[in-house]
């Protein structure tokens, strides 16, 4: 079984921060730190096996999976030849993917 590498990009990892200062107004810091935690989690088990998540954008071929305990979704591109997984977007279900689509195509070109 091979094993990949993870990344996240700024704008991913903006995302998170975002959603993190969220949970921190919302409810409290306690809970943001242990969002922000579970977000970071979420992508390092992408490492093994990153194809098992379901398909999100196929035409960028964008995956995405949802985190345990909390309505947030982290898309991400697989690189088979760097062995790499790529975080390019994190958004709350409440948020409309559909708008998360227009932007996604820009943020996997970049």
């Amino acid at each position: 079984m091979r094993e990949y590498s993870t990344k996240i990009t700024t704008e991913a990892a903006k995302d998170i921060a975002d959603l993190r200062a969220y949970y921190e107004d919302l409810v409290d810091t306690s809970s943001a730190k242990r969002f922000q935690a579970a977000a970071y989690a979420t992508v390092k088990k992408l490492e093994v096996f990153p194809e098992r998540y379901p398909i999100f954008d196929e035409a960028n071929g964008v995956r995405r999976v949802n985190m345990d305990k909390h309505k947030v979704a982290i898309l991400y591109i697989i690189d088979n030849y760097q062995l790499e997984v790529v975080a390019v977007q994190v958004f709350h279900e409440l948020q409309d993917p559909d708008n998360y689509r227009e932007m996604l195509s820009e943020r996997v070109k970049a």
